[in-house]
């Protein structure tokens, strides 16, 4: 049986009633209605709807049978790689409320005499803590880390995050992590994703030294355990080699090994490709916006915190607002061609956004998660002709849905998909600062095409009709 017919077969008893009776009275098919209930076939949305109608169940039950119902339609590993995907976008909103906590305890309040070696997993971790403090809290030249550290059980990326908090020193971080070339013999979710899970809220974050980097390994996480000493931090000063199980560890004073370990360290991040996407200027996101825009071909979708009204503002009310925040001469022609690249025009594009946020930009007039977090906030009047505009867009084209509640999604985010193998992270902060992260791994672009595929299904979206009826409600009330 399937986790679905298996919750429908406990709703059924739950009910008091049988097939048979519950047949009788609803006029449900008593042979679809035993096949549901003894998972010998998968009903239709339509019999699981009639069903869950029928027993009368609860909003949080029928929402479970749905997330259920596409589990045994899309198979047990897609179904666990969306879940993935929506605890990835958590962790992500986790971080931008509460970011990484720091205990002062978990590294010493004053440096110590390195050992030579660790025994112990504990160690260990005070061994590389004590290493990245002395980085960041040393005098004079910027400080440049490499590793390959593994993400999670070292916990090392809170850290790093925190001592940068702490110290207010530029450390460049250069992090190379292996990603499976042939993720599909795993037998659970795609074990890239759990990678992405750990990087996405630091590549995102406000450090702008975090450069991550990927390449491809054929070595599972139990091949990894069978080599030796494959793990490493290199600082300025010093080489930590870690074992597999990173229970120890030696550490290497000498300049010409440290010399040896960078160069290799170098020559291998030059043979991977980076993750996360530096601009160091609002001129030079909108330059590369627009690059992705022109060279990975047409947008296909996008989920946000509210609906994509920017495209609808003018441009002249952009250009004004951006004039008054001393916005260059040189970004504004590029702006301008910004504002032309509208999703509603370009291409056939699905656009996915929350209750929550379509309520924010009607009671406040901000605009977060899109090019319009640049502008003030809209007054009331501006605030009804663009969602009447967007409105009367969604009309002719159905290109939007309002997803469930139960996705959460941070406000500033906008995650878009794109047709040639692309998908792009984009984080907008105050003042003009734009966050980029990319990927273009085949194995995770087909991991996100599905789940935005999904995310037209009942179980994670209102259908055109309700998210329409939802708008005109919200405008009525503005």
């Amino acid at each position: 049986m399937s986790r679905l017919s298996e919750r429908c077969h406990e709703f059924l008893v739950e009910s008091g009633s049988s097939v048979y009776q519950l047949s009788k009275i609803s006029g449900l098919d008593r042979t679809s209605l035993h096949r549901l209930v003894t998972g010998q076939r998968i009903p239709t949305l339509d019999f699981l709807m009639r069903f869950c109608s029928v027993l009368s169940l609860n909003a949080a039950d029928i929402q479970e049978l749905m997330e259920l119902f596409e589990e045994a339609r899309s198979g047990p590993t897609a179904f666990r790689n969306r879940q993935r995907i929506f605890q990835i976008l958590e962790n992500v909103a986790d971080f931008a409320e509460t970011p990484f906590p720091f205990s002062e305890s978990a590294v010493s309040a004053s440096p110590y005499a390195l050992p030579a070696s660790t025994q112990t997993m504990i160690q260990t971790k005070m061994l590389i803590f004590q290493a990245l403090e002395n980085a960041f809290s040393s005098q004079g030249a910027s400080e440049e880390i490499l590793t390959n550290l593994p993400l999670g059980r070292m916990e090392f990326l809170p850290v790093i995050y925190q001592f940068h908090k702490k110290y207010g020193k530029k450390v460049r971080l250069c992090h190379l992590f292996y990603f499976t070339a042939n993720p599909s013999l795993s037998d659970s979710s795609n074990p890239n994703l759990e990678i992405i899970r750990w990087i996405l809220p630091m590549a995102l974050a406000d450090f702008d030294s975090y450069e991550p980097y990927y390449i491809y390994t054929k070595s599972s996480s139990n091949d990894m355990k069978m080599l030796l000493w494959p793990y490493y931090l290199i600082t300025s000063r010093i080489v930590i080699v870690i074992s597999a199980h990173l229970d120890c560890a030696v550490v290497h004073l000498d300049a010409d090994t440290n010399r040896i370990y960078r160069q290799e360290m170098l020559d291998l991040l030059a043979q991977s490709r980076p993750l996360r996407i530096h601009t160091r200027s609002f001129e030079s996101s909108l330059d590369f916006y627009l690059q992705v825009t022109q060279g990975n071909g047409p947008l296909l979708s996008t989920l946000e915190y509210q609906p994509c009204v920017s495209p609808l503002i003018s441009k002249e009310l952009y250009i004004s607002q951006l004039q008054k925040e001393n916005l260059s001469q040189t970004d504004l022609p590029l702006f301008g061609k910004l504002m032309n690249l509208n999703p509603f025009i370009h291409g056939e594009s699905s656009h996915y956004f929350t209750m929550q946020g379509l309520r924010s930009f009607c009671e406040t007039g901000r605009i977060l998660g899109q090019f319009g977090t640049y502008l003030d906030p809209l007054s009331a009047e501006t605030r009804r002709q663009v969602l009447s505009r967007y409105i009367n867009d969604l009309r002719r084209h159905s290109h939007s849905r309002i997803i469930r509640s139960s996705i959460r999604l941070p406000a500033t985010l906008n995650i878009e998909l794109y047709r040639n193998n692309f998908i792009l992270f984009i984080l907008f902060e105050k003042h003009q600062r734009i966050r980029f992260v990319s990927i273009s791994e085949a194995s995770l672009y087909e991991v996100f095409l599905d789940f935005f595929q999904a995310l037209d299904g009942p179980a994670y979206s209102y259908s055109a009709e309700e998210t329409l009826a939802a708008l005109k409600s919200t405008l009525q009330s503005l």
